[in-house]
């Protein structure tokens, strides 16, 4: 096994403790991989870089270096992509469960809010409590939030923050956006200061490393897609180090078995599919150890609650 360095000049984004390197994340590799994954030729001119992944030995948050985010010219061809905004997500129901024990109505701000899935879910609940705005940098996805008649600007915190001052909302959503940001400690007290002073922020990330990355790379949890892999233990320490009180949720996880075999499956064919069944039992028969491994490291995946810890997590931030 390659013997893990300490980086001693790389501080930890959260708690600024030490790092140690976990792999090399060179261009030419994360581009044949996108190009895998969409089945897709990879525009040429999206400047990607070499990275590294590192990983604080205080907190377990694994983040990227250089923090030199995806291009304006990577997101808008990402965004492209068939199939990359999920129609649904589990916490969008769940925020909207929260919120529906607030008393009065509630203004809220989704940051990132790409092509307005969320508010789609309001809209279909007629929850007319809720006075919704959104914030997102891609072009593409702002105009397909116009065209549905949601309230949205095409900007980043700061320029809202000028723009909009003395605007402050009860509720601020991140889903599936602190991944993407190179310094998540500066970026959530930027929110804080968005926020009433009973306000709440709700963000959700996928749980690292999620259940079916054991034994394959997912391109789109590594840079410059996603610059942090978030997991209980460095979500706590930023509510820590942010002086925040947290409440974490998660949905039921996958049983153990249908994990064990969708990892195992994955390590095989990638996200190519190869998911029928008699695929399954032949893979299964002719390297059965491999599997068996797969079963285990599945049961040993952390424990959230009691149980095993699904693949995303939302956590509750309120001062």
């Amino acid at each position: 096994m390659k013997k893990r360095t300490h980086n001693k000049n790389i501080s930890c984004p959260i708690c600024s403790n030490t790092t140690i390197k976990v792999k090399k994340l060179d261009s030419p590799y994360i581009i044949d991989r996108l190009a895998l994954h969409f089945n897709t030729q990879v525009d040429k001119n999206l400047n990607i870089v070499d990275y590294e992944l590192l990983k604080c030995t205080e907190c377990s948050f694994e983040f990227s270096y250089p923090q030199i985010a995806g291009s304006g010219a990577f997101y808008n061809w990402i965004t492209s992509q068939t199939g990359y905004y999920p129609k649904i997500r589990w916490e969008f129901s769940k925020v909207l469960d929260l919120l529906a024990n607030e008393k009065k109505g509630v203004k809220l701000l989704d940051v990132g809010c790409g092509d307005g899935q969320f508010f789609d879910q309001i809209v279909k609940k007629k929850n007319t409590k809720i006075d919704f705005y959104g914030l997102d940098p891609t072009i593409g996805s702002i105009e397909m939030c116009i065209d549905k008649g949601y309230k949205v600007y095409c900007m980043d915190i700061k320029e809202f923050k000028i723009n909009n001052k003395n605007t402050l909302f009860d509720a601020v959503t991140l889903y599936h956006v602190l991944e993407h940001i190179a310094n998540p400690k500066e970026f959530i007290e930027e929110l804080l200061s968005l926020l009433n002073p009973n306000g709440s922020i709700y963000i959700s990330t996928p749980y690292s490393p999620m259940d079916f990355e054991l034994d394959w790379f997912d391109v789109l949890n590594h840079p410059p897609h996603h610059f942090g892999r978030w997991n209980l233990k460095s979500y706590k320490k930023l509510a820590e180090v942010l002086g925040l009180k947290i409440e974490v949720f998660m949905p039921l996880p996958g049983k153990l078995l249908v994990s064990a075999i969708q990892s195992f499956m994955f390590s095989i064919y990638g996200n190519l599919g190869k998911g029928e069944k008699k695929t399954i039992i032949k893979s299964i028969i002719k390297t059965p150890f491999k599997f068996l491994t797969h079963l285990w490291k599945q049961s040993q995946r952390d424990k959230i609650m009691g149980k095993r810890a699904a693949n995303v997590i939302l956590a509750k931030f309120t001062k």
